[in-house]
């Protein structure tokens, strides 16, 4: 990983200006551990990226995801939901998956759909 680093920060001396180097060296350090690296990067590609596109996309998502290992699951919401708002699907399917409602809805769907499947089976 450490040679993945160095490759990264290498990148971003050459394109400092581009976000998607400092969202992918974000992905690296939470890969490490390094949360508080990752948040200062993804930080910093939402202001390059002027908080528009693919690439704040999944910054937001990657804020998200900091949250949740932080056991912040409000601030995790409100990044998922900027993500979303954006295009992220990933951040659409955490954010039903957060919802208490949403989840049991789809669990008695599931068991709906389960039942009509057996009675469909024995016709």
């Amino acid at each position: 990983m450490e040679e993945a680093l160095e490759k990264f920060n290498n990148a971003i001396e050459i394109c400092p200006q581009n976000p998607s180097v400092y969202n992918n060296r974000a992905q690296l350090y939470l890969l490490m551990k390094k949360l508080d690296e990752a948040r200062i990067d993804l930080n910093k590609s939402l202001e390059l990226s002027k908080g528009k596109g693919n690439c704040a996309a999944q910054a937001y998502v990657q804020l998200a995801l900091i949250h949740r290992l932080n056991g912040e699951e409000e601030f995790a919401k409100i990044e998922f939901e900027k993500a979303s708002e954006l295009g992220s699907s990933f951040a659409k399917k955490q954010l039903v998956a957060m919802n208490p409602y949403a989840a049991m809805c789809n669990k008695m769907l599931g068991e709906i759909m389960v039942k009509l499947r057996h009675i469909e089976g024995n016709d």
